[in-house]
């Protein structure tokens, strides 16, 4: 199948792509990496009026550290954030998951921001920003609101993001570094794998 015709649109600054929200709303679809929305959009689970794509805007991209959290632009490639060593010596957990997100293929072109977005409840990067405490940051023609990751994900592919806003960054607390590293590395996959079975078998019923 092919997806419905819709109107493409490729904002370069965050202002114009927050103002094509205002304008279309829950007629939009939001592309950052499109590893999801790709499929969705050739099977016709979603049906936009409008596609507005995030990969030119200016600033997503960008990587902050602060004093007890690193915040992460929510069109960072998965493959750029696997390959920054500050990143990950920051970040152990997301270190430890990022491999088994998809294969290296996927990761080239897969973004952190569009798999918190997709919200699949087996995927790694979610469960990292649940994990450590981490916060989404939603901008609209409104502001800047951020939402706690255990708010924010409310059901199956379902979040809190409203129709005006896309997700601009992603804050992960870093306070809980020194716990895992003390953590046996084994152990810690296996919790992973423990909890993304346990998503799966959710999903099932």
């Amino acid at each position: 199948m092919k997806p419905v015709a819709f109107e493409y649109c490729r904002p370069d600054t965050l202002a114009e792509a927050v103002q094509l929200l205002q304008t279309f709303g829950a007629e939009a679809s939001l592309l950052s990496g499109g590893m999801s929305l790709g499929a969705m959009l050739n099977m016709r689970l979603v049906r936009p009026t409008a596609l507005i794509d995030l990969k030119r805007v200016q600033g997503l991209d960008t990587i902050e550290y602060h004093t007890q959290a690193v915040r992460t632009g929510a069109t960072l490639r998965q493959a750029d954030a696997l390959n920054d060593a500050k990143l990950m010596a920051s970040l152990p957990l997301l270190a430890l998951a990022l491999p088994w997100v998809g294969h290296y293929q996927t990761r080239n072109r897969g973004t952190l921001g569009g798999s918190v977005a997709h919200a699949d409840p087996s995927s790694e990067i979610p469960l990292v920003l649940l994990t450590l405490g981490g916060e989404v940051e939603l901008q609209s023609a409104r502001g800047v609101r951020r939402v706690a990751a255990q708010d924010f994900f409310l059901d199956i592919l379902t979040t809190a993001r409203a129709p005006d806003e896309l997700i601009s960054a992603s804050c992960l607390h870093n306070a809980a570094t020194d716990l895992v590293r003390s953590r046996n590395v084994t152990a810690i996959s296996r919790s992973l794998l423990v909890l993304r079975k346990y998503s799966c078998q959710q999903m099932a019923h």
